[in-house]
């Protein structure tokens, strides 16, 4: 889904922007045997209750849809603050037969306890998972994108990235827009986080 703030663009173009972006599914369809699909939400933090309701909403969007990968944005945690047995692969490893996970966040902001606006991620649940062949992330460790690529027939490869862009908003140092900028302020780097998330990650592709 595109991101957008007052900054980019005018009141009457925010619906527009802000509208999802997607094929239609039909769940009752079945998924044609040649086809990998690739799904994307903004989950908008992920639950440090291991008993929250969200995570069976995302484990059944996932199955629903039969997506082979799936990427995530706004994981909105600081893993290493959080008991091992709380981390994403440790919550989710048990729900398919099989699991690769990329994931991506600020390794440069240690919040206490572990709320941490932004991160990235990208499930490949059961055959998916096999058909992976390596995964990276934002080199900077900002946690701006992640990625993993899959080996599929005849030498065909493809990358899935899942990354997040920034909305301009200054009101917190938390917010993931300053927390970019604090780190580029700190590398003596005067690029707006979004125009260096942009050029970084065309660089990177």
């Amino acid at each position: 889904m595109p991101n957008a703030s007052h900054n980019d663009v005018s009141d009457d173009k925010q619906t527009a922007w802000r509208k999802p972006w997607r094929d239609t599914l039909i769940s009752l369809v079945e998924k044609p045997s040649y086809t990998f699909r690739v799904g994307f939400l903004n989950i908008n933090g992920w639950p440090k209750d291991p008993f929250d309701p969200k995570k069976q909403q995302l484990q059944s969007i996932i199955n629903n849809h039969d997506f082979d990968a799936f990427a995530m944005t706004e994981m909105k945690r600081y893993w290493p603050a959080l008991p091992i047995q709380d981390w994403l692969y440790e919550r989710t490893f048990k729900w398919w037969q099989s699991l690769h996970i990329s994931q991506a966040f600020n390794k440069d902001f240690k919040p206490h306890p572990a709320f941490l606006p932004g991160g990235t991620a990208v499930f490949s649940p059961n055959h998916a998972a096999s058909r992976a062949m390596k995964s990276g992330q934002d080199p900077s460790g900002l946690g701006r994108w992640t990625w993993t690529q899959y080996q599929g027939r005849e030498g065909i490869t493809l990358r899935v990235v899942s990354a997040y862009c920034p909305v301009i908003n200054k009101s917190g140092p938390m917010l993931v827009y300053n927390q970019h900028k604090t780190y580029l302020d700190n590398h003596d780097n005067d690029r707006d986080p979004r125009i260096a998330f942009t050029a970084d990650l065309i660089r990177r592709r």
